[in-house]
């Protein structure tokens, strides 16, 4: 006896849901373990100053205006972090 097709896209169906909602999980277990390390961490603001920051801020406004086509003198820079 053979399988309909219904019950093969079914069971295909079943199966790819099945392993996303695993990976959903698995991703939720560890992000929640993640969290409790990072408890006992004290996070602390690193306000360290960036060298040839301007050298920096050129080069990735060239990049964007080269990316969008727009010209550098119009993009505007508001703020620059070290993350």
């Amino acid at each position: 006896m053979e399988p309909s097709n219904l019950l093969v896209v079914c069971l295909g169906m079943g199966t790819v849901f099945f392993g996303l909602i695993c990976l959903i999980a698995i991703c939720m277990i560890t992000s929640s373990v993640c969290r409790l390390f990072e408890k006992g961490k004290e996070r602390t603001a690193v306000n360290e100053t960036i060298p040839k920051k301007q050298e920096i801020v050129a080069a990735v406004c060239a990049v964007i205006a080269e990316e969008t086509g727009q010209d550098a003198k119009n993009i505007k820079v508001i703020s620059f972090k070290k993350i």
